[in-house]
């Protein structure tokens, strides 16, 4: 069964899906709910919404970058982490490294004004934020696997140097 969108604006960000789906061989458009699933990377997702708001017309895209570890330390150096690959947008391109406290997630985020996009914008924006969330995905998972070995003492630990 397929769901109909009311909005043009919504019509219009789930049409610009379905020709970046048929550009990777995969069936995308906008549920009834104004959200759509994107897959990429191994096994990772980005959702794209598209609220029903005519005052506020903007595309959101998301991707959970990484749960947050029960550990406060690591939770700690992780957020620290993201923190410094926000910095002036840098690295993140002008998309946003955020925390969703309802799951727990770091989560890649970007939004736009829809009339600020058309479908050659929204495709070229939409691949290198999924392009960007692999790397980030693969850069946050390092900073946790690194916490996660044991630390090798130094070869100096213990030892005193004479000055």
């Amino acid at each position: 069964m397929e769901w109909s969108i009311v909005k043009a604006y919504q019509q219009t960000v789930s049409e610009w899906l379905s020709l970046a789906g048929e550009q990777q061989g995969v069936a995308l458009s906008l549920g009834s709910d104004g959200h759509c699933r994107v897959p990429f990377g191994q096994d990772g997702e980005c959702l794209v919404e598209v609220p029903d708001n005519d005052e506020l017309q903007v595309c959101y895209l998301y991707i959970p970058l990484l749960r947050l570890p029960d550990d406060v330390a690591s939770q700690l150096q992780l957020t620290r982490s993201a923190l410094e690959l926000n910095m002036f947008g840098l690295v993140t391109g002008g998309s946003q490294i955020s925390l969703d406290s309802r799951s727990n997630h770091l989560v890649l985020t970007f939004s736009s004004l829809i009339e600020m996009l058309d479908s050659t914008l929204f495709i070229q924006t939409l691949s290198e934020f999924l392009d960007l969330g692999v790397t980030l995905q693969a850069q946050l998972q390092n900073v946790l696997a690194l916490q996660k070995s044991p630390s090798q003492p130094s070869p100096l630990s213990g030892v005193i140097i004479p000055c």
